[in-house]
């Protein structure tokens, strides 16, 4: 969502459970996306304990790409109903937890990083880069300035790391949506073709030309490239280009948009 609907509020409903509702309209909104919800319009500061300004209508939204373990001093950033947008480093994975599953008391794996965390942020995004790595889900901070106290701690369940991941834990099945962009066009040759696309590395970018498909695999940096195995006769061509990704942890691959391109040789 990317307007605020009514007002904001935090607690707990009932047997400490806490409830969230989110309304997704797929026909306004056709790339998944989270929400910076006040990050500044330069970029939030990856590093440094953030402070949240408590606002959801504020900032850029996020591209999600794919899914992420969560390392030791990555970036994470999380976004909640109460702080907001705030960031931080992971400073511990894999920590043991006791929890109240509708009374039953579980033990679970999840992982402490260092940004700003209130109650009533439970089940909000935490991502790393375009990388979705965690739900928010507890901390012992209770203001702002609790953030910069060296025993400050915020604490998530990852989306995957191994059997350590809230999907196995709980054993609630669900699919992470992502998104991937539409393949751009940067060289065409008689022998090579190549583009960036706003994709995870891994991808797969499918190229068809003059109706034979060819397959390259996204770079760190978005970049794709498909050599040809002999050089195109002189002429018309026409160049297709569709990148696709199974997003860790998933079950469907989800598929962009398809690029169109015509040259001359």
């Amino acid at each position: 969502m990317r307007d605020t609907v009514g007002a904001t509020a935090y607690g707990r409903v009932g047997d400490n459970n806490d409830a969230g509702m989110l309304y997704l309209s797929t026909s306004k909104y056709k790339n998944p996306a989270v929400s910076t919800w006040g990050a500044d319009a330069t970029g939030p500061d990856l590093t440094a304990k953030g402070v949240g300004n408590f606002t959801q209508d504020d900032g850029i939204p996020l591209q999600v790409w794919d899914a992420s373990d969560a390392t030791i001093v990555m970036p994470a950033c999380k976004s909640g109903s109460t702080s907001g947008w705030t960031c931080g480093v992971v400073a511990a994975d894999k920590v043991a937890e006791i929890v109240n599953d509708n009374g039953e008391l579980l033990d679970v794996y999840g992982f402490h990083f260092s940004a700003f965390l209130l109650s009533g942020d439970s089940g909000g995004a935490i991502v790393s880069g375009h990388y979705a790595i965690g739900v928010d889900s507890y901390g012992n901070m209770s203001s702002c300035d609790d953030a910069a106290d060296d025993d400050a701690v915020a604490g998530g369940f990852a989306i995957v790391d191994g059997k350590y991941n809230a999907e196995e834990m709980f054993k609630h099945g669900f699919n992470l949506s992502i998104n991937v962009g539409q393949p751009k066009f940067a060289k065409l040759a008689a022998g090579q073709i190549s583009g960036m696309v706003d994709a995870a590395a891994g991808a797969k970018v499918t190229v068809a030309v003059d109706g034979k498909s060819y397959v390259a695999i996204v770079g760190n940096a978005g970049a794709w490239t498909v050599r040809l195995p002999k050089a195109l006769a002189p002429g018309s061509h026409k160049v297709t280009a569709v990148a696709s990704l199974q997003a860790k942890g998933s079950d469907f691959t989800t598929t962009g948009a398809a690029a169109f391109r015509k040259f001359t040789r």
